[in-house]
C-alpha cells in the first residue's frame, strides 16, 4: 500500500469535510417529508446519489489507473472525493431553479423525482469518466472532471431555461417533463464523462481531447426541439407520456451512437476478465 503525499492528505480531508457537509445536506432536505407528511416517494431520491457511488467504485475498480485500481487506500480516496463531488453538485442546483428541499422536501412534486435522480447519476457519470485512463494525481480528475461538469451544468442552464424545463417541472409539476429532463441530465453525464475520459498529457491537451464530449450538441438540440413541441398549454396542461417516452429513447439513442461514432479512448484499452489493461 502506498504511502501518501501531503497534497493527497489534505485532498483527502477537503473532501472528507465536503462529502460529510453535502450528504447530511442532502439527507436533511430529503426527509423534510417527515415534517409535512410526506410519503415514500422520498426514498428513491434520498438514495439516488448511492448509486452514483457505486458506478464511481466500479469504475475505479476497472477503468482507474493501475495504482488506483490496486491499492485499497487509493480506492477510498478517490471514491470518497467522488462522493463530495456529487454532493458539491447536487448543492448547486439551487442555481438552475431545482431544489431537492423545495420541490422533494416541502412540496412532494413528484415531477422532480426523476430529475433529481437524473442529476445525481449526471454528475457521478462526469466524475467517473475523469478517472478512466493514467495520470500522476488527483488534480488531473479534478481538471477533467471540472470540465464535464461545467458542460454539463451549461447543458441544464440551456435546456431548463430555453425549453422552459424548469418551470414545467417545478411550478406546472408535470412528471412526464421531470422525466424528460432526468433522462436528459443522466445522458448528458455520460458524454461529459466520455469527454473527461482518457490518459493525462497536460491541461492543455485535456481541453483539446475533450471535444469527444461533442454528442452533447445534438443531443442538447433533441432536447430543445422536443421541449418545443411538447411544453404544456392552457388546452394541455400536462405533457404526453407516449410523445415524452418517445424523446427519452431518442436522447438514448443520440448518446449510444455518439458513442460509437467517437470511438476508443486516446490510446486504446484491452478489455481482460481481469479488468483494463494498456
Amino acid at each position: 500500500m502506498a504511502e501518501m503525499s501531503g497534497d493527497e492528505v489534505g485532498a483527502l480531508i477537503v473532501s472528507g469535510v465536503i462529502a460529510l457537509a453535502t450528504t447530511w445536506g442532502w439527507i436533511y432536505s430529503v426527509m423534510l417529508p417527515l415534517r409535512f407528511g410526506g410519503g415514500p416517494a422520498r426514498f428513491p431520491v434520498l438514495f439516488a446519489p448511492v448509486l452514483g457511488y457505486l458506478a464511481i467504485l466500479v469504475v475505479l475498480l476497472t477503468l482507474a489507473s493501475a495504482d488506483v485500481r490496486n491499492d485499497p487506500l487509493y480506492l477510498g480516496f478517490y471514491l470518497l472525493m467522488g462522493i463530495a463531488w456529487i454532493g458539491l453538485g447536487l448543492a448547486f442546483l439551487p442555481l438552475c431553479g431545482l431544489s431537492a428541499r423545495d420541490d422533494v422536501g416541502e412540496r412532494r412534486n413528484p415531477a422532480a423525482t426523476p430529475v433529481m435522480i437524473g442529476a445525481a447519476l449526471g454528475l457521478s457519470a462526469c466524475y467517473a469518466g475523469a478517472n478512466i485512463g493514467d495520470g500522476p494525481g488527483w488534480w488531473c480528475v479534478v481538471w477533467a472532471g471540472g470540465l464535464g461538469t461545467a458542460l454539463w451544468f451549461t447543458a441544464l442552464v440551456v435546456v431548463a431555461g430555453r425549453g422552459h424545463l424548469t418551470e414545467t417541472v417545478t411550478v406546472e409539476r408535470d412528471p412526464a417533463a421531470g422525466l424528460r429532463l432526468g433522462v436528459f441530465l443522466f445522458a448528458a453525464g455520460i458524454l461529459c464523462g466520455r469527454g473527461a475520459a482518457g490518459d493525462w498529457t497536460n491541461a492543455l491537451k485535456t481541453v483539446i481531447e475533450f471535444k469527444a464530449a461533442w454528442p452533447l450538441l445534438p443531443l442538447v438540440m433533441v432536447a430543445l426541439m422536443s421541449e418545443k413541441l411538447l411544453r404544456p398549454t392552457p388546452e394541455r396542461p400536462l405533457s404526453s407520456w407516449s410523445a415524452s417516452l418517445v424523446v427519452v429513447v431518442l436522447e438514448l439513442l443520440v448518446v449510444l451512437v455518439g458513442l460509437a461514432l467517437t470511438g476508443p479512448l486516446p490510446d486504446g484499452y484491452r478489455f481482460h476478465d481481469q479488468g483494463v489493461e494498456r
